[in-house]
C-alpha cells in the first residue's frame, strides 16, 4: 500500500509529535531526578551516615543522566530534519551511552545494598547486591563488545 504525499507528511507529522512527547517527559523526569539527588545530597550531610547518603546521591544523579540520554536519543532519532545521518550509528552511539550509564548506576546500587545490609546485620540478604553486581558486569560487557563509532 502506497501512501501518498499528504498522508507521508502526516504519519511523520505525528511520530515527530510523539518522539517530542516522549523526550519532553524523559527530560523532565531527568530535571526531577536531578532535584531529587540534590536533595539527598544535601540531607546526607545531615545524616550519621554520610558514606550511604552521598551513594545514594550520586545513585539517582547516574538514573537521571540515563534517563537524559534516553530522552535526547528518542529526540535524536526520530528528528525528520537531521542530516542523512546513518540511523544505525547514532542508535549505536546512543545503546552505548545508556548502556554504560545504566550499568554504572547498577554497579552504585549495589554498592548502597552491600553497605546497608552489612551495617544492620542482614548478611543473608547480600545475594541480592551480588546478583545486581553480576548483572551490572554482564551488561557492561556486552556494551564493550559494541564497536567504536
Amino acid at each position: 500500500m502506497r501512501l501518498s504525499p499528504r498522508n507521508k507528511r502526516l504519519l511523520l507529522g505525528s511520530k515527530w509529535a510523539m518522539a517530542v512527547l516522549f523526550s519532553i517527559m524523559f527530560l523532565m523526569f531527568s530535571v526531577s531526578l536531578m532535584v531529587l539527588a540534590v536533595i539527598y545530597l544535601i540531607d546526607a550531610f545531615g545524616e550519621a551516615d554520610i558514606i550511604t547518603g552521598l551513594i545514594k546521591s550520586i545513585n539517582v544523579a547516574f538514573i537521571s543522566l540515563a534517563t537524559f540520554e534516553l530522552g535526547t536519543g528518542v529526540l535524536k532519532e526520530y528528528n525528520p530534519r537531521r542530516d542523512e545521518e546513518d540511523i544505525f550509528l547514532v542508535v549505536r552511539r546512543m545503546v552505548m551511552r545508556f548502556g554504560s550509564v545504566t550499568s554504572i548506576a547498577l554497579v552504585l546500587e549495589g554498592l548502597v545494598m552491600v553497605i546497608k545490609y552489612s551495617q544492620t546485620n542482614m548478611a543473608g540478604n547480600l545475594n541480592y547486591p551480588v546478583e545486581i553486581l553480576v548483572a551490572a558486569a554482564i551488561g557492561q560487557l556486552y556494551v564493550e563488545k559494541i564497536p567504536e563509532i
